[in-house]
């Protein structure tokens, strides 16, 4: 009985239909840029064939030009989460580094400034002493469905740091339509973070 139980319990969270999983690496010491080329060839598709939002978490705001670019796209509706200064680790980690996420603000007022499309969000993260460092991003293709068809979880901030002098791992993630209750719950994640 406890078996049989545990069984069902085990059964519903699996997905109902199947999860892609693609994992990209970004080793730049080796040339190995797979990350990189990815995420810009799958903004490209997004910009030509649009979607109804992306939602993107960064604990640095400091995103690749190209990236930049690719979210000035009026076809890509854009939503930045990054760290608030207080909410950065660099915070409080001294003299010069302490003036890092003032930095960092000031690149976001000059990325909304420069996003002539006026499709884009950003958000700051704050909670008390609590610092910020979660990265993602949620592709959501159709309005018509609440849930993303496509998440992205790893190491990257989307930055030149983490593109050109990191190693970084990324794992490309999409559920079939089948599995509604794993996109219900990547959705979830990301309303928790925005």
């Amino acid at each position: 009985m406890v078996r049989e139980e545990k069984a069902k319990r085990e059964a519903a969270d699996l997905p109902a239909g199947p999860v892609y999983l693609f994992p990209t690496l970004q080793f730049p010491l080796c040339d190995v840029l797979e990350d990189e080329k990815c995420f810009l060839a799958l903004l490209k598709t997004l910009q030509e064939e649009g979607l109804s939002k992306l939602r993107l978490a960064t604990g640095y705001l400091n995103l690749m030009k190209p990236v930049e670019r690719a979210l000035d796209s009026p076809k890509i509706p854009t939503e930045v989460l990054m760290s608030s200064p207080k909410a950065n680790s660099f915070y409080q980690a001294g003299r010069v580094k302490s003036k890092i996420p003032a930095m960092y603000r000031v690149n976001a007022i000059r990325m909304l400034n420069r996003n002539k499309a006026r499709n884009l969000k950003l958000f700051e993260y704050t909670n008390n002493a609590w610092t910020y460092h979660a990265k993602g991003a949620w592709v959501y293709e159709d309005e018509a469905d609440p849930y993303p068809q496509m998440s992205i979880i790893g190491s990257s901030n989307f930055s030149y740091r983490s593109n050109r002098r990191d190693q970084e791992v990324q794992l490309y993630m999409a559920p079939s339509a089948k599995a509604v209750e794993f996109k219900r719950r990547l959705h979830n994640e990301a309303n928790g973070l925005f």
